[in-house]
């Protein structure tokens, strides 16, 4: 980091506040009852993880007791893991690997936002004067998506993409804002394939870099065309270093959509080609002087470059090839997924909700909506003010957020990244703003004013999101179910004397398979993944079937052996209404079912929140 020495002070300081609050966030969430993690794709790591320290093997994705008896294939990669175990193993000096890997699962994301937090102090020095990026971490503990992806017990890799998201922001400042050295591209291409390997979000920046990078090119020339050749070349390389890390050799072929292949390779190494070609003749000849002629290379190669993919991927619809670069954006990670997945399961995710729908938390959309305006303002004024500093910096981050608004209104999954480009702005105002009042006398007045500066830039967006949530909540019912803890359910499942040394096939919400899985040595059929399309549309199809022959040859098919009801999830709620057709999940709800059904007298603890029925030999 470009500290000077005044500076140090300063980090320290700020490095211990961020610390310290962290320590607090954990402790609390620790000093809970049987803290839990807060979402099931944590679970989900944590099986994946823990299957590899167990020797799963390096290149092994498939968790043959989820989607039994066919087993589930993941389309995660190994970064996030890496540091799971890396993190894990000093505690197994105390104790065993699962719980070890369990508490550095519960504290993991709240460690890296202090590493987020850390990194945008270097991130934004091109950008921001020296108070600036302090005031910028305070801005970003207010943003309610960011610190949701944060939180103790989320064990995913969000927050290791926020991270990195800041890492790649900083650099790509870095380039745009002035003259910047062959390793200093070297190393933002580097670090953009190590991205794209941890997850297909981050390849948006990634590519959205690179295009500002050409915007610059085509309208300043300057010496752009040599820093995007460094930054796609060392990224195709990286790239391509990150897909041999990932797959097998007889895998190197596979084209997904979800996960790193040899489509995200070959985009990188289409870009580089451009660079290179671009370098050539601006070596050897002129043409490059004029604008148009600029403008004129970059249009029509894009255009080729487009038709090249097609070519090359004939699985990519015009939807898919433009989710290409801006994932999940048209539907390019369930390019391969049944279409009726999407609509009994895919668009029923929180995260994946648009921004100003029903689905999404009040809280949410209003602080959003206020930032946006906020700081959409104050960019406009930054643009055009003569005496801003670093215009090219606030370009830079005007396209990145118009990209990044756009994609959140549309998918509320990637607000995180929006709000951190949305403090930015607002980081520079509040600063400004302070400042003035530095030139005031010292005194009791002029400390209320900071705070109440503080304070005001932090906190409005929030207060008032919160305040909405709160109205709406007294005006409406609610209509979710409340989070109801699985833990009490697996250890009947794993101890109770009738299921001893009995591995059981079990068919349930597919929200509560990963957990399941992790807690019991039992087997489940659904979950929440896009690549389990054909567990999660089994579940769905016994849990609606309209006669019990209908139901018993699904459960068949499978061999299920329990089936786990929840009257607190709101799953599959609507099938407990009264009506003259009911449905089998409903019939069960109401005790009404075949002889094959036996329904399981549970512990009074848990009869209160689950129905659990066994299936009779005959079905299997």
């Amino acid at each position: 980091m470009d500290l000077h020495a005044q500076d140090k002070k300063e980090f320290i300081r700020f490095g211990f506040f961020c610390a310290f609050f962290c320590i607090i966030w954990c402790v609390s969430y620790a000093v809970r009852s049987a803290p839990e993690m807060v979402d099931t794709d944590s679970f989900f790591r944590l099986n994946r993880v823990q299957d590899l320290y167990e020797g799963g093997g390096w290149y092994t994705t498939v968790n043959l007791r989820s989607n039994a008896p066919y087993g589930e294939t993941l389309h995660w990669t190994r970064p996030f893991d890496i540091l799971l175990v890396a993190g894990a193993l000093p505690g197994t000096i105390f104790t065993d690997f699962k719980t070890a890997l369990y508490w550095w699962g519960v504290i993991i994301s709240p460690v890296l936002l202090v590493a987020t937090l850390l990194i945008l102090i270097w991130s934004s020095r091109p950008l921001l004067s020296k108070q600036g990026p302090y005031l910028l971490g305070i801005l970003i503990l207010f943003q309610t998506v960011i610190i949701s992806y944060c939180q103790p017990g989320r064990c995913d890799q969000h927050s290791l993409s926020i991270f990195l998201f800041a890492v790649l922001f900083g650099f790509g400042l870095r380039l745009v804002s002035g003259p910047a050295s062959p390793w200093l591209c070297c190393a933002a291409g580097a670090i953009g394939g190590a991205a794209i390997w941890t997850g297909m979000d981050l390849i948006t920046i990634v590519f959205a870099t690179a295009a500002v990078l050409g915007l610059f090119w085509i309208f300043e020339k300057s010496d752009f065309a040599e820093k995007s050749t460094y930054y796609s070349i060392c990224l195709f390389i990286a790239t391509g270093i990150s897909l041999l890390a990932e797959r097998p050799w007889n895998d190197l072929g596979a084209q997904d959509f979800d996960r790193l292949s040899i489509a995200h390779w070959t985009m990188c190494g289409l870009l580089a080609a451009f660079w290179i070609i671009a370098g050539l003749v601006n070596r050897f000849s002129e043409v490059f002087n004029r604008r148009s002629a600029r403008l004129i290379f970059a249009g029509g190669t894009a255009c080729l470059m487009v038709i090249c993919i097609f070519l090359l991927f004939p699985k990519i619809t015009h939807s898919v090839a433009l989710s290409f670069i801006l994932p999940s954006f048209f539907g390019g990670q369930v390019s391969d997924v049944d279409p009726r997945v999407i609509k009994v399961w895919y668009e029923r995710v929180s995260e994946l909700q648009h921004m100003f729908t029903t689905g999404t938390p009040i809280a949410v959309s209003v602080q959003f909506a206020g930032t946006l305006a906020a700081s959409a303002g104050i960019l406009g004024y930054l643009l055009v003010k003569k005496s801003s500093q670093n215009k090219r910096g606030w370009v830079y981050v005007s396209i990145l957020l118009l990209i990044f608004a756009a994609l959140s209104i549309n998918r509320i999954r990637w607000t995180g990244y929006a709000q951190l480009l949305l403090m930015f702005p607002m980081a520079e105002m509040m600063d400004r703003t302070l400042k003035r009042i530095e030139g005031q006398k010292r005194g009791i007045i002029r400390v209320l004013k900071n705070v109440c500066v503080v304070a005001g830039f932090s906190a409005t967006f929030f207060v008032l999101g919160f305040a909405a949530a709160l109205f709406a909540a007294g005006n409406t019912e609610n209509q979710q179910g409340k989070k109801v803890s699985l833990l009490k359910i697996c250890r009947y499942l794993n101890d109770d004397e009738k299921w001893q040394g009995k591995r059981l096939r079990i068919l349930t919400n597919t929200n509560f398979g990963p957990e399941i899985l992790y807690r019991t040595r039992h087997e489940t059929i659904g979950s929440p993944n896009q690549r389990n399309w054909k567990g999660i549309l089994d579940t769905y199809d016994i849990m609606e079937a309209n006669t019990d022959d209908a139901a018993k040859e699904l459960l068949e098919q499978r061999g299920i052996n329990l089936i786990l009801l929840c009257s607190d999830s709101p799953e599959f709620a609507d099938y407990r209404k009264t009506e003259e057709n009911k449905e089998f999940c409903q019939r069960l709800f109401s005790n009404e079912f075949p002889k094959w059904i036996t329904k399981v007298e549970l512990p009074a603890e848990l009869s209160g929140s689950f129905k659990l029925f066994e299936v009779s030999k005959t079905v299997e």
